[in-house]
C-alpha cells in the first residue's frame, strides 16, 4: 500500500505525459496548462517538496523541467520567482522574455552583477542565429520603458551588455536593412549606449548603404542628447569616428547657425557637493582648479566671482580638456553678472593661440553675448573692436564652424564686419 502511494505521489510530481503531447498543442491550450501547472504548485508546496517527489533531482533546472517541463516557457520570470529557485541554475531554462525580466527585476541584483549578466548572454548566443537574442531585447526594450529604465548605471554591466551583443551580431551586419540598424541602434541598445566607444564600431562593415549608417548616427545622436556630460565622453567620439569612416555617406554641415538646448540631464549624474562646500568655505579661487566645469555649472554658483571665472579658464586652457557648449553655457549663465569683468581680465593673460578647450566655451559665449547684440552695437566699430580685439580675444584662434555661421548671420555693417 505505502509503495503504490509513493508511486501515486512520484507520478503526480511529473508532467511528462502532458509534455509528450506539448507539440501537438496550439498556443493557448498550452498557455492554459502552464497557467494550471502554476496554480497546482503554488497550492501543492507541501506536496511536491515532499523527498519522494525531489527524487532524481539534483538541482533547480531539473526541478523546473518535473513540474512543468516545456511548459515552463509560457509563465512568466515572476511566476517562477515564488519558487525561490537558483537564478544561475535556472539561466538555461529560461525563455528569451523571462531572461529579460529576470536582468530588469530589481529583487534580483542582476544589473549589479556581472556574471550573471554573462551567463545570460552566453545562454542568448549558443545557437548559430540569433533569433533568441532578438527575442531577448524585444522583451528588454519594453520592459525597460515600462519601467522608465533609460541607462544602466552600472558600468561593467553596461559594458557586458554592449561588448557581448556586437559581437554576436557582427556576423549579421552584413545582411542588416536600415530599418535593422535602426532598431538596434536607436531603441534596442539605447540603455547601453554610454558604454560605447570608437573601437566598438568596428564591427561594422564600411561597406553599408548611407541609410545605415544614417540610422547609426540618428541612435547616436539621440543618446548625446540624453546622456550627462560625465557619461557622453565615449558616444561623442565614437559619433566622431563613425563620420571619419563613412566620409563617403557625411554631407556638409548647412550654413544654419544651430543654438545649444541646455537639457535636464546635464547635472543629473553631478555631485556638486564638495565645491558647495569649498566655495561658501572662502577657499582660494585655485582650489577651483579640483573640480570639472560641470561640477561649477551644476553648482549654485552663487560665490563665483569674476576672479573665480577668470582662475577656471585658466585652469581648462592648461589642461585642455574639453566640456559640451552646454555645459559653459550653463556656468557661464550662473555667473553672468561677473562673465564680462572676468573676460576683460582673461584677455589681458591669455595667449591667442588655438586651444579645444576654448572652441565649445566661444560657441556658449555667442550663444549668451553675440545673439544679444543690438542692431546699434553691430553698427558700433568702438563696441564690436572692443568686444572681437579684447573680450574674445582669446578664443577666437578656436572658432568653430558653427560659431562662424552664426556670427554670419549677425548685420554687421562693412566697417564692423573687416573689424570682425
Amino acid at each position: 500500500m505505502r509503495d503504490s502511494v509513493r508511486m501515486f505521489l512520484f507520478t503526480l510530481c511529473r508532467v511528462s505525459g502532458l509534455a509528450g503531447a506539448f507539440r501537438a498543442m496550439p498556443l493557448h491550450r498550452r498557455q492554459g496548462i502552464a497557467d494550471v501547472l502554476l496554480g497546482y504548485l503554488r497550492k501543492s508546496a507541501g506536496v511536491i517538496n515532499k523527498p519522494v517527489c525531489r527524487q532524481e533531482i539534483d538541482n533547480d533546472a531539473e526541478w523546473l523541467e518535473a513540474n512543468l517541463g516545456p511548459f515552463s516557457l509560457y509563465t512568466t520570470y515572476s511566476d517562477l520567482n515564488v519558487f525561490n529557485l537558483s537564478v544561475v541554475a535556472l539561466v538555461d531554462s529560461l525563455s528569451p522574455d523571462q531572461k529579460a525580466e529576470l536582468i530588469l527585476d530589481p529583487d534580483s541584483h542582476a544589473l549589479e552583477d556581472e556574471a550573471i549578466i554573462r551567463e545570460v548572454f552566453t545562454s542568448l548566443t549558443k545557437s548559430h542565429d540569433n533569433e533568441q537574442l532578438n527575442q531577448f531585447f524585444q522583451a528588454f526594450a519594453s520592459i525597460s520603458e515600462q519601467r522608465n529604465i533609460t541607462i544602466i548605471k552600472n558600468q561593467g554591466v553596461r559594458d557586458t551588455i554592449l561588448n557581448l551583443t556586437l559581437t554576436a551580431l557582427a556576423g549579421e551586419f552584413e545582411d542588416f536593412e536600415p530599418k535593422d540598424f535602426e532598431l538596434w541602434f536607436q531603441v534596442y541598445l539605447a540603455p547601453v549606449m554610454a558604454s560605447l566607444q570608437p573601437g566598438s564600431l568596428v564591427v561594422i562593415p564600411s561597406n553599408i548603404s548611407c541609410a545605415s549608417y544614417e540610422a547609426i548616427l540618428t541612435g547616436l545622436l539621440q543618446s548625446l542628447k540624453s546622456l550627462p556630460p560625465t557619461l557622453s565622453h565615449g558616444v561623442s567620439a565614437s559619433i566622431q569616428s563613425l563620420k571619419e569612416t563613412f566620409a563617403r555617406c557625411t554631407v556638409p554641415d548647412s550654413f544654419v547657425c544651430k543654438e545649444t538646448r541646455l537639457m535636464a540631464l546635464i547635472c543629473a549624474a553631478v555631485n556638486s557637493s564638495q565645491l558647495e562646500q569649498t566655495l561658501s568655505t572662502g577657499n582660494s579661487s585655485e582650489a577651483l582648479c579640483n573640480f570639472t566645469i560641470a561640477e561649477l555649472a551644476c553648482s549654485s554658483a552663487t560665490h563665483l566671482t569674476s576672479s573665480n571665472l577668470v582662475t577656471l579658464m585658466k585652469c581648462s586652457l592648461q589642461s585642455q580638456r574639453t566640456y559640451p557648449v552646454e555645459v559653459w553655457k550653463l556656468l557661464f549663465q550662473k555667473a553672468s553678472t561677473a562673465l564680462d569683468q572676468a573676460l576683460q581680465t582673461f584677455a589681458t593673460m591669455a595667449p591667442n593661440n588655438s586651444n579645444p578647450a576654448m572652441s565649445p566655451a566661444l560657441e556658449a559665449l555667442g550663444e549668451l553675448r553675440i545673439a544679444n547684440f543690438s542692431q546699434a552695437q553691430l553698427q558700433s566699430d568702438a563696441f564690436v573692436r572692443f568686444w572681437f580685439q579684447t573680450e574674445l580675444g582669446p578664443f577666437l584662434a578656436s572658432a568653430s564652424p558653427n560659431f562662424l555661421f552664426c556670427l554670419s548671420s549677425k548685420n554687421f555693417s562693412c566697417h564692423t564686419y573687416q573689424t570682425v
